[in-house]
């Protein structure tokens, strides 16, 4: 599939591919690990629906989304709350995975010797991304003559001094926030929780107000067993990309 966007139809590629391909295995191992857990915990979503799926659903949709994203041989799908939802999941656990790591760096960190790389993952996958996209497209703007409107206090505020080992939590928050405006059109998928009467019918006069349609906030989910979410859960992990340099 691809994944429809305000850039276009399209699937991530090169460092966005494998820092998402990476933060949704690690999503995933976390889900699994928690399933006895699931109905109690907070995915950090904000979509109503997906937070109280079931783990077979979870994995089915995030199958979904990873699939659409990563691979360009079908359609792209037609996105609803909870698809938008499942295709966030894996930005919103790298949020929570990076500030664990940031708590315990402040801590004193969680290993010494060559274990000591697992204490920076999450922040190491990010720092590729700030690496590859962010910094090369700042300098890029920075360089441009012909650009009057450039102005540069936002990048500054945000990432003056950063670096791999820095725990404030902004700029790792900024750099989620610049891989999700790269994905999504805006936030819908978040309206489910604000307002869940959504879920039982829109009136006309909202979808033309909002765009958001019937089908957009569907209530459904799917029926999925636990043996089509492991063989799904196998097929997440299986995945390959090719590793930028």
């Amino acid at each position: 599939m691809v994944w429809r966007t305000h850039i276009g139809d399209r699937i991530l590629e090169g460092v966005e591919a494998e820092v998402y391909l990476h933060a949704t295995q690690a999503a995933v191992d976390r889900l699994f690990s928690l399933e006895s857990l699931n109905d109690e915990l907070d995915w950090g979503t904000g979509n109503r629906l997906f937070e109280k799926a079931s783990f077979a659903q979870k994995i089915y949709f995030v199958h979904a989304c990873l699939s659409a994203l990563l691979s360009p041989d079908i359609p792209a799908p037609t996105l609803t709350h909870v698809l938008e939802a499942a295709a966030y999941f894996p930005l919103a656990f790298s949020r929570a995975a990076v500030e664990e790591e940031i708590t315990f760096s402040e801590q004193g960190g969680w290993y010494e010797g060559p274990a000591k790389d697992v204490e920076y993952f999450h922040r190491e996958m990010l720092w590729k991304v700030y690496e590859r996209l962010i910094r090369p497209s700042y300098d890029a703007l920075e360089e441009d003559p012909e650009d009057e409107d450039f102005e540069d206090e936002d990048f500054v505020d945000v990432y003056e001094g950063f670096t791999l080992h820095t725990i404030n939590i902004k700029p790792w928050e900024a750099i989620i926030e610049s891989l999700m405006e790269r994905i999504f059109w805006d936030r819908d998928w978040r309206i489910s929780t604000q307002l869940p009467e959504l879920l039982d019918g829109v009136e006309e006069s909202f979808v033309e107000t909002t765009g958001l349609t019937e089908e957009y906030l569907s209530n459904r989910l799917p029926k999925v067993t636990e043996k089509e979410a492991m063989s799904l859960l196998r097929n997440i992990h299986d995945w390959r990309v090719e590793i930028s340099e």
